[in-house]
This record gives structure tokens, sequence and C-alpha cells, in this order.
């Protein structure tokens, strides 16, 4: 496993290390967009991998089968909705790869997956196993088995059951939320150091400046908050909205903050425009230089386009990588993992809502704070002060020092 901070080169450094075994076939396993968008690029921009040939494993599975049975190219990619697939294709067969890259490794890190379930047995065969990552930790250290099974076998316990069960214990009759010992976090990391290589944080590249835009939600909006959290329903625009349990009762209070609450699956009222007109002045203040916004909400994407009809979407990448458009809206999971976002100098991020993952978080910001990036990356965050959204940011922020305080923990490899 190799942890380091998104944009400090994990493919180059990946695809260097591999090409220099030669090997006949290789499979890298990415998300669908960095699949189409970065590592036949990065390989272009890279004197001694210039030779290297890919091919994409996609559309149907007849074609799939064609490529990864005639295909020429020594690096064939796929994304990982379907390993399924082709384990299934691969099933009694040697697996056919000399070597295998899982681009951004905590997709594998939940044991239950079908992916994971699928490949546990199987990729045991490939002798090369590579995962790349800068969010190894996430918001838990539950995931470590599953990331470790895909690179160095059952190191951390035969099964995730032995391995839940000998550094987490359960707090819920249902055995369903699991808490780390107390010895967890230091043994845990010694226990995974042999497997792992992580570049000091001091070598990965800069952090993206944080800058808070404090808003104060009018008083409509904060009377149905206090409602809501108190009484467990709330009035907005003439439209009652409920909240009886404590997991939809944070999600609500969220979304009344974020400026709009749903009603029901597709429909939502207005409760505030005040993040959206604090989205107008920092982009009057940006002057026609290029912003990243990322959204938590639908509806925080529908009413950015209508306040901003000319900002474009994860669709029209290519477009905004053109330059051809000043704003584009993405969510951080459409858009978290190994692309290049800074091309063109575009330096600025902007939160709208704060995800609950630390991984969404840091993934994000990585977009601009990236190698090349010629410019200081500011993220500034939109948020209702006073509200959820500061125990949002404060767990980020706890999230973020355990992650760090692993990577550093094993960095010390040499």
């Amino acid at each position: 496993m190799l942890w380091a901070k998104p944009g400090s080169g994990k493919t180059a450094i990946a695809l260097t290390a591999v090409d220099d075994m030669l090997p006949d076939k290789v499979l890298i396993v990415g998300t669908k967009r960095i699949i189409q968008h970065v590592w036949a690029a990065e390989a272009k921009q890279w004197e001694h991998l210039q030779h290297c040939t890919f091919a994409w494993l996609q559309s149907t599975p007849k074609q799939r089968l064609k490529v990864l049975q005639d295909s020429d190219a020594t690096y064939l990619l796929i994304n990982y909705e379907l390993l399924p697939w082709l384990a299934d294709e691969l099933a009694g067969s040697p697996w056919p790869f000399d070597a295998v890259i899982f681009d951004e490794l905590s997709k594998m890190k939940t044991p239950g997956a079908k992916r994971v379930k699928k490949l546990r047995k199987p990729i045991q065969q490939v002798p090369v196993r590579i995962g790349l990552t800068g969010t190894p930790r996430g918001n838990s250290m539950l995931g470590l088995w599953s990331q470790a099974l895909m690179t160095s076998g059952p190191v951390l316990g035969r099964t995730f059951t032995e391995f839940r069960s000998r550094w987490f214990y359960p707090v819920d009759v249902e055995r369903r939320i699991w808490k780390p010992l107390a010895h967890t976090e230091e043994g845990l990391t010694a226990e995974v150091k042999p497997y792992a290589y992580a570049m000091p944080l001091e070598e990965a590249t800069p952090e993206a400046r944080i800058n808070l835009i404090s808003v104060t939600l009018p008083k409509q909006a904060r009377d149905a908050y206090t409602d809501l959290m108190t009484e467990h329903k709330a009035e907005i625009e003439g439209q009652e909205v409920k909240a009886l349990f404590d997991g939809v009762m944070r999600n609500k209070l969220l979304q009344i903050t974020s400026g709009a609450v749903y009603t029901n699956e597709d429909e939502y009222v207005v409760s505030h425009t005040a993040k959206i007109d604090a989205l107008a002045d920092l982009v009057e203040e940006l002057e026609g230089e290029q912003a990243v916004i990322f959204f938590r909400y639908r509806h925080e994407l529908e009413r950015i386009r209508e306040a901003f009809p000319d900002c474009c979407t994860i669709d029209e990448l290519d477009e905004w990588l053109e330059q051809k458009h000043q704003l584009i809206a993405v969510h951080p999971a459409s858009a978290a993992h190994g692309l290049n976002m800074h091309v063109g100098g575009c330096c600025t991020a902007i939160w709208m809502t704060l995800p609950d993952s630390q991984e969404l978080w840091e993934q994000g910001n990585r977009r601009l704070a990236r190698k090349g990036q010629k410019n200081q990356v500011v993220s500034h965050v939109i948020a209702a002060v006073g509200t959820v959204e500061d125990t949002v940011s404060r767990q980020l922020r706890d999230h973020g020092t355990k992650q760090n305080e692993l990577i550093e923990g094993v960095s010390t490899n040499g």
C-alpha cells in the first residue's frame, strides 16, 4: 500500500515501479472518470512512460471480453463497478496479470461489498499488487482490513470478524456500531506498518488554506431550525417538515442550514438564500477566475445553476478544463479521486455544505492542491455558525488529525 496525499504523484510512481518490471499485462482499477481522464494522460507527461499502451474494459460484456482477450495494450483499465464481472469471467482460470494497481484503494475498504467478496481469493494469485490512497483511514480504521487483504493478503487477520473482534468493541445491542479499543490506534498502526509505505507529510503537496465564510440564518430559517430540534417538526413556507429519529433530525437540520429542505424524495422547500447570496458575493470577487463548487444536496446544484446559468457540471469537465466555463459544480463523490482540476491554474474551491466523510473532504480539496499547482489553493467553506455545521467541521478536523497520525506512524519506514 502506498499512502500519499492526493496530488503527490502516486500515479506516476506506480506506473514507473510496475513498468520497470517489463510486464506483459497489468490491470489498473479506478473510478470511471479517473480511468477515462487520468492514467493514459499521466503517462504521456513523462518521457520514460511514453511507450505505455492502455485499453479500457468498458461498454457491453462482449466488448469487454474482446478487449480482455485480444488487446495488445500492456495496461488494461477497469472501473470498480465492473470488478465483479471480471471475477466471474475469470472464475476457475488463473488471473492473466503480472500486476494489479488499485487507484484509490479505499474504494475496497468495505468487507461486505460485492467487489471485495468476489476478489478476496482470486486477487491473491497476482504476484504484484499495489494500492494507492491518500485516505487509508477515512472516518474509521475498520476499513484497513480489506485494503490490506487486496494488496498484502490476510495480514491483519484471516477474516474481518476476527480482525474486528481483536481491535474494536460493539457499542449497541445490534452490534452495528464498533468503536476502537484503547490500544487500537497505536497497535494497528504497528501491525499495518510492514505492508505500507507512507510518504512523509512534509514531502506532500502544500495544504489548501481554509477560509470560513460565516452566514447568519434569517429569522424564519432559525425558528424552523429550533422548532425541528426541540419539537421534531417545523413549518417552512407552509410545508411541514418532520424528523422523528436522530439520524433524520441531523440530516434535516443540515438541509435547513444548506438553504432548502426536502419534503419528499424529489420536492423541497427553500428555507433561505443566505448561502447562495454569499456564493454570489464570492464569485463577484473572483472577477472571472475559475472555481470548483462542491455541493452536498441535489437542490444546491439546482439553485446554483439557477443563480449562475453558465455553471457547468462534472459531465462537462473537459469543457471546464479548456476554460470555457468559469464555474463547475460537482458533488465531492463524483470528483473525489485523482482528477487534476488545477489545470489552467484554478486554485479556488467553494464548499456549500460540508460532507460527513473526511475522505471526501480531503480528496475534494486535493483536486486543486496538487503537484504542478503554482498558486495557493483556498477552500472557502460557507457555513451557518452556531448550527450542526459546527459539529461536522469539528468531526472532520478530528478525523483528519487521526489520519495524519496513522500516516506519520507508518512513514518512518524510510
